[in-house]
């Protein structure tokens, strides 16, 4: 039975399990002459934050979800902030996270005063 299994992955011999041209999908950054044209634009104006355009991404982010509000923020650690102080997480609250993780979590879980990460591996 287990040979069974085996002897259809790609790497014993078998049909790859991606068989189309990937393209460049992973160059990232993806930049569109639409999306440079559109920074190029809010950089020349000088204002980068609670503009139009920071007010329309709000809209259209928040109707993409179904929902009523979205809110932007400057940077995902941003972002970690304003959801844990939406769900009311305060001092002595316990966040489960990865132990294998990044500084953003941690400093999210200290400035809300949630002090007890509960560390979990992978």
């Amino acid at each position: 039975m287990a040979q069974a299994l085996t002897s259809s992955l790609a790497l014993l011999g078998g049909p790859k399990a991606v068989s189309h041209e990937v393209g460049d999908i992973f160059t990232w950054p993806i930049i569109t002459p639409e999306i440079e044209a559109a920074v190029l634009e809010v950089l020349r104006k000088g204002a980068m934050s609670d503009t139009d355009v920071t007010r329309e991404f709000e809209r259209e982010f928040a109707a993409w979800h179904d929902v009523a509000f979205g809110l932007a923020h400057s940077s995902g650690t941003a972002a970690l902030h304003g959801a844990m102080f939406g769900l009311g997480i305060g001092k002595g609250d316990e966040i489960i996270c990865p132990s294998l993780t990044r500084g953003p979590k941690r400093s999210s879980s200290s400035t809300t005063w949630a002090i007890r990460p509960i560390w979990i591996g992978s």
